[in-house]
């Protein structure tokens, strides 16, 4: 069993569900992600590696499936609608008994979603004031 990531979503305050086909642990509606890349840098210099810059972050990256999550996550696009949530990182129990546990978290707020593709799966970038990870 592979590690998952569950996306919960809200835009304007309102929840985004989505299908997601696995429905334990509080998993149902919540947003399925086949993909999931974050990202930050420093400037650094060459010589000493000493940071010389602030940090840089680069937009969520996730990949999911279309479903019914679809329109709506276009609507914020659309409406610049403010969103906020949480990542839910899920992977098998290291204790080999075969269920699976949430082991991570990546919450955020004050966030839009940047741009949206469409083949055939959905790829979404967003970017937020306030990324928690826990």
């Amino acid at each position: 069993m592979a590690m998952t990531v569950h996306l919960f979503l809200k835009a304007n305050g309102q929840d985004i569900k989505g299908d997601s086909s696995i429905t334990s642990m509080g998993r149902e509606e919540s947003i399925e992600c086949l993909s999931f890349s974050d990202s930050v840098r420093t400037a650094r210099e060459a010589s000493s590696g000493v940071a010389s810059g602030e940090r840089t972050y680069e937009p969520i990256r996730i990949t999911k499936r279309i479903d019914k999550s679809s329109p709506l996550l276009a609507k914020a696009l659309v409406n610049n609608e403010a969103v906020e949530g949480e990542f839910k990182f899920y992977r098998p129990n290291p204790a080999g008994d075969g269920t699976t546990e949430h082991f991570f978290t990546i919450e955020i707020q004050e966030g839009r979603i940047a741009s949206i593709t469409r083949a055939p799966a959905k790829h979404l970038a967003g970017c937020f004031r306030t990324l928690r990870a826990e």
